[in-house]
């Protein structure tokens, strides 16, 4: 890259450039508190290399293996930025190399979560659930008698609770109707009991003593 020297300053003459948006991105994001990512970048300790603080010396370590799509990523998440930890990659790459990617040991391989799934047709939620909230091995996870077998368990399971949930049911409803009944008997025998309603179903007038 050629350099100019005027009024006291280098020019590089990439002012405007994707390569520069990159390195400026880079530096907001690591040392200015304002910017929107810098609680997860500078505001968590990731630092850029003192060779990086000026374009110039960025570029000259990473123009090597730049393509125009490419975005800076470092190799360790939670590492600095500098030439031993930073390459060029697709953006679909540097998804998943987010501190959040899930990522597993499958067939002697580290692999990410999602990308398996994709591979083998099967929907992420439902191995996320088995391995995570069920607590099954990555083998199990992903071996087609073992869901069988649970399936199977679990169908049983669910049958014997909706019996237990139905006749729960039933039994509510019986204490209920009784409940009803008993509420019913009682206001009729205090009602009986004020001359209201007597045996002969005719309402008691009380006679005036004179």
């Amino acid at each position: 890259m050629k350099t100019i020297r005027k009024g006291g300053n280098w020019r590089h003459g990439m002012r405007y450039t994707r390569q520069y948006n990159t390195w400026n991105h880079m530096m907001f994001r690591c040392y200015h508190p304002k910017d929107s990512r810098y609680g997860s970048y500078g505001g968590r300790g990731i630092t850029v290399c003192k060779q990086w603080h000026n374009f110039i010396g960025f570029w000259e370590d990473m123009k090597k293996g730049y393509f125009p799509e490419g975005t800076l990523e470092r190799i360790n998440v939670n590492g600095n930025y500098c030439k031993e930890n930073c390459k060029w990659a697709t953006w679909k790459e540097q998804q998943t190399n987010k501190r959040n990617t899930l990522k597993i040991q499958y067939q002697g391989k580290e692999v990410v979560l999602k990308e398996v799934c994709s591979k083998l047709s099967i929907p992420y939620d439902r191995i996320y659930q088995r391995i995570y909230i069920y607590g099954w091995t990555i083998e199990d996870a992903f071996n087609r008698k073992t869901w069988e077998k649970f399936n199977k368990t679990n169908n049983k399971n669910n049958m014997k609770i909706k019996k237990a949930a139905t006749s729960i049911k039933k039994e509510m409803s019986s204490k209920k109707t009784l409940a009803e009944k008993k509420k019913t008997l009682i206001s009729s025998t205090n009602q009986y009991l004020m001359g209201n309603y007597p045996a002969c179903g005719r309402k008691i007038i009380k006679k005036s003593k004179k």
